[in-house]
Order: C-alpha cells, then sequence, then structure tokens
C-alpha cells in the first residue's frame, strides 16, 4: 500500500530530543499506519542511532538508515530516495507537530491541484515562545496564494510544510550549503507553479529554541559558511539562471540578505581575502533587487535601506556609506539632507567628528542615540 505522508527526520546528536519528536508524529490523527517514518542517522556520535533502531523495531512503517555524517541535506537526500507517500514533510529531529496537520495537509493537497505545497504556522518552544515573525502569511485564512499577484509571501522552511512527492522527482537538497538549504529547496518547489499554500487552524508546528544553545541555527554569524558560500550559492542558483527574476524570488532573496546587511564586523569571522568576496557577492545581489524590495524589508531601519539603495547605484564610491549596526559612517561629502535630527553631544576626535543625538528621516521614527562619524 502506498501511504500518504512519508516523513523524513535527519538524525544528528538528538537523543535528548528524537523520540518526542516522534511521538507528535505517531500521535497525528491520520493514523500511523499511513505514515511512512524514514529515520536518517547521520553519523551521531551520541545514542541517536540506537534510539532510532528502538523506535523503529516498535513500528512497522519506519525505516532506519544509518550513514556517515554528510549534513542534513545529504541526510534528507537519503530519505528522498526511498519515499513512498504521496507527500513528503521533513520534521527537524527535536521539533514537535500539535494538531491534526497531516490529515489536513492531505485534504488540502488533494483539494488544490493548482499547488505543490501547504504550510503551516510556527511557533517557538522550549527557550523562547510565541509565534514565528513569518506568520504573516496565515492572517487571511486557509487559502492557496498567487505569488504573482501576493510576491512578499514567500516560504523558508520545509519542516512545518508538506509537500508532493512529484515535485522532488528533479529537486535535491544542495549538499554545500549548510544553512538555508530549506530556502533554496523551497524556491525552487515554488517556482514550478507559483502558487503557495497556507492552512490556518488549530495545527502547528513547534520549532525549538533550545535552553543549552546547542543548535546550529542559534550561532550561524559564527560560522563562515553563513556567509561564504552560502551568500554565493544562492545567487548562483536563485538570481543568476533567469533573466527576469520573479518577484516572490527577489523578496525571498531579501529575507536572507537582510541580515548580512545588519552585521557590524564580519571579518571577526572571515578572512580579510573572504570578507572582499562576501561584500562583493552582496553589492551585486542588490544591484539584481528592485528597489521595492530591498525597501520591503522589516529587519532594517529605514536609513540602513537607504544605506542599501546607495550600495546598490553605487554612491558608496563617491559617498562612502557604511552601514554599521546602529551606526553610520558618512564620508565627507555626504548629503544628510534627509535627516531631521536633534543634536546632543558634538566631539572633536582628531579628524573626526561625532555627532550623537536623535535623528530622524522623512519616513521614520527616530532613531535615538544614532551617531554620525563624519570625516
Amino acid at each position: 500500500m502506498q501511504y500518504d505522508v512519508s516523513v523524513i527526520i535527519a538524525v544528528y546528536n538528538c537523543e535528548q530530543y528524537i523520540e518526542e519528536a516522534v511521538r507528535s508524529v505517531e500521535a497525528q490523527t491520520i493514523g500511523k499506519e499511513h505514515i511512512q517514518l524514514i529515520l536518517v542517522n547521520d553519523g551521531s556520535t551520541d545514542k541517536s542511532g540506537e534510539i532510532c533502531d528502538r523506535i523503529s523495531a516498535a513500528n512497522a512503517n519506519s525505516i532506519v538508515i544509518h550513514k556517515e555524517h554528510c549534513g542534513v541535506s545529504a541526510a534528507r537526500n537519503t530519505g528522498l530516495e526511498i519515499a513512498d507517500g504521496r507527500f513528503l514533510t521533513f520534521i527537524d529531529a527535536d521539533d514537535l507537530w500539535i494538531g491534526s496537520a497531516f490529515l489536513e495537509a492531505v485534504a488540502f493537497l488533494d483539494r488544490h491541484p493548482e499547488t505543490d505545497v501547504v504550510a503551516f504556522p510556527m511557533y517557538w518552544f522550549d527557550a523562547r515562545s510565541g509565534q514565528h515573525d513569518k506568520n504573516d502569511k496565515f492572517a487571511n485564512g486557509t487559502r492557496v496564494i498567487d505569488l504573482e499577484e501576493e510576491p512578499n509571501y514567500s516560504l523558508f522552511s520545509v519542516s512545518s510544510s508538506f509537500f508532493r512527492r512529484s515535485v522532488f522527482a528533479d529537486i535535491r537538497f544542495d549538499t554545500r550549503l549548510m544553512f538555508a538549504e530549506d530556502m533554496l529547496v523551497c524556491q525552487k518547489v515554488l517556482s514550478k507553479k507559483k502558487t503557495l499554500g497556507v492552512f490556518s487552524g488549530e495545527s502547528k508546528y513547534m520549532y525549538r529554541r533550545r535552553k543549552n544553545g546547542s543548535s546550529a541555527m542559534q550561532h550561524t554569524r559564527d560560522n563562515p559558511y553563513w556567509y561564504i558560500p552560502k551568500a554565493q550559492i544562492l545567487k548562483e542558483e536563485l538570481l543568476s539562471s533567469q533573466q527576469d527574476i520573479p518577484t516572490f524570488i527577489q523578496y525571498a532573496i531579501m529575507n536572507d540578505f537582510e541580515w548580512y546587511l545588519n552585521i557590524s564586523d564580519e571579518s571577526k569571522v572571515l578572512s580579510p581575502q573572504d570578507v572582499s568576496v562576501f561584500r562583493n557577492t552582496v553589492i551585486s545581489v542588490l544591484e539584481i533587487l528592485s528597489d521595492e524590495v530591498i525597501l520591503s524589508s522589516t529587519l532594517l531601519m529605514n536609513i540602513q535601506k537607504y544605506c542599501a539603495l546607495c550600495i546598490k547605484y553605487r554612491r558608496y564610491k563617491s559617498d562612502g556609506i557604511l552601514p554599521l549596526q546602529n551606526d553610520l559612517v558618512f564620508k565627507s561629502g555626504m548629503d544628510l539632507s534627509f535627516l531631521q535630527n536633534r543634536v546632543d553631544f558634538i566631539t572633536v576626535n582628531k579628524k573626526d567628528l561625532e555627532i550623537t543625538g536623535v535623528f530622524t528621516s522623512i519616513c521614520s521614527p527616530p532613531f535615538d542615540d544614532l551617531v554620525l562619524c563624519i570625516n
């Protein structure tokens, strides 16, 4: 018999969490008999492998694969090769499902052949609580979103989503990526039909923020792979292969790259040569994105968006804008007329003039204690 859903779980050193994650899958109201459970032990050095074997012994619809450690992308690709369900999902080994998401996802995708994926709301638990900041797409209820009409809504997580297995006939996770592998796969899936299903109800995907800080996602900025080759690969895969970049792809890229524009000093992580490569990659991506997409960022302050546009149009070469977290450095010749300000302190330090106070752009709230260094 063909399963309704194949659940692929990449497992690496999750001995504290994997049984709880599996229990949340087996408790789904669709029934265990309709779920194929695929556990890929990615070279764990703790007792995760033994726990997976124990889980499989108690569940006739489960498969365990033990392999050497190659990363989450390779582990998921291994699971894809043997998945037999009509639909697929990829719960992380330390997360949980709450509600009847499996039953609801199957019914939704059967009703809506115009889309290949349906997403569910994400909520934090453990060291953090509340809903994920990307849950805005669920505000208008259960529906199929036309991404050509509403390109600002996109998908970044395969774990909280269900896919038609057929869509993975020519798609695999990029094994070069340690970060953003979900985001890249999601954009490739969405590019096929340019639609996204969203289900708004009681079912939730619970995304763990570990109290002990052991998750790789909790240390992204300390890892050089978060900068390069990630930035280069995303540009290559999503922006370099087509002339007219779909707007929803641009929004997805900006959602990822806006974090780069909020970094104070990547040289703490990267070598001088890699810093140059990284910055040039970010600049080249900004030159591709539309102004509207850049200005849509919800992470950046308006003044940082202004800087991004200056970088895009290469005004930084003459005006010398460098975004540095909450500070901005303006070289001589920069036009400051777009700012309204209240000056609190003026300090002359060697060749620099430092002005500290409250600075406001013409379309934004005040930025308290913003420092402008003019030299």
